[in-house]
């Protein structure tokens, strides 16, 4: 078995993978629905979207396999990822770098891969869009082309989130220079940023508020008055409310304190978005 060697610029690939947050996630329709139309035209029983990380391949999506990861060093995608081309295996049986991989001797017994790899808009190749099957097989030159387009498919919606964290950090980054408290939390309630402002106040890193419920600061004794509020919010109308008024906080000891609270709502890219921000007085 031959092993995958590494990518030029492997730190930075990494980098990138990692900065699109995508490593252990739950399940997406978006990447599913790649993998179950992939499995569908090309009537192969195995298909799967892989991230190629460090040390192994995890499957954001997968048709016919039983695992979700695999180590890298058994990977066919540890090697689709090498070049720009899909990599067609045609049987893995006479192939030196696959006849003796495990996963070619025993489950899921790949005979057949083809792999295209999947790029974010940096150009770092992250990972691999795949077809397999458990019996030796050819492309023809429109199965080729069908696999290309899946695969832009799949960098489309990669490319999505990478502009989309890319626009998060940058939105940190802004927030981070506000000498005044900010949090924001997304349509759930749940806290997805606070500026160093809000450590300063409240006492709490931002890791430590990042995915709480936006309540979560809010004394006790205030919560049921401003959830009903947030909720008002909600009901209206327009694509942005909000209201200012003074209202009771908790810092991270449980020290109680008083501010002049701001809320608003926004509806933005088809997202509801809370913005809170905190004035001591």
């Amino acid at each position: 078995m031959k092993r995958p060697e590494m990518p030029e610029q492997e730190e930075y690939r990494l980098s990138t993978l990692h900065a699109l947050r995508l490593l252990d996630t739950p399940p997406d329709e978006r990447f599913d629905a790649i993998s179950s139309t992939a499995a569908a035209l090309f009537g192969a029983p195995i298909a799967f979207v892989s991230l190629v990380d460090a040390e192994r391949q995890w499957f954001k999506s997968r048709v016919g396999l039983d695992v979700a990861e695999t180590a890298r060093d058994v990977s066919f995608c540890g090697h689709a990822i090498l070049g720009g081309d899909p990599m067609i295996v045609e049987d893995a049986v006479h192939d030196e770098r696959f006849y003796d991989n495990p996963m070619v001797t025993g489950e899921p017994f790949i005979r057949f891969y083809a792999g295209t790899p999947l790029s974010a808009p940096n150009g770092q190749r992250v990972g691999a869009l795949c077809v397999a099957d458990h019996k030796a097989r050819t492309l023809t030159a429109d199965q080729r082309e069908l696999l290309d387009h899946l695969g832009n498919w799949a960098e489309a919606e990669i490319g999505l989130i990478y502009e989309r964290q890319a626009l998060r950090r940058y939105l940190a980054h802004l927030l981070g220079l506000l000498a005044e408290p900010v949090v924001l939390a997304d349509a759930n309630g749940l806290i997805q940023f606070a500026n160093s402002a809000v450590t300063t106040l409240l006492g709490y890193t931002p890791d430590e508020l990042s995915g709480q419920p936006l309540i979560t600061i809010i004394h006790e004794s205030e919560r049921e008055k401003i959830t009903a509020e947030l909720a008002a919010l909600d009901r209206a109308s327009s694509d942005f409310s909000s209201l200012d008024h003074g209202a009771s906080v908790v810092r991270k000891n449980g020290a109680q304190i008083w501010v002049n609270l701001a809320l608003s709502r926004r509806i933005a890219v088809n997202q509801r978005v809370t913005t809170m921000v905190l004035r001591q007085l």
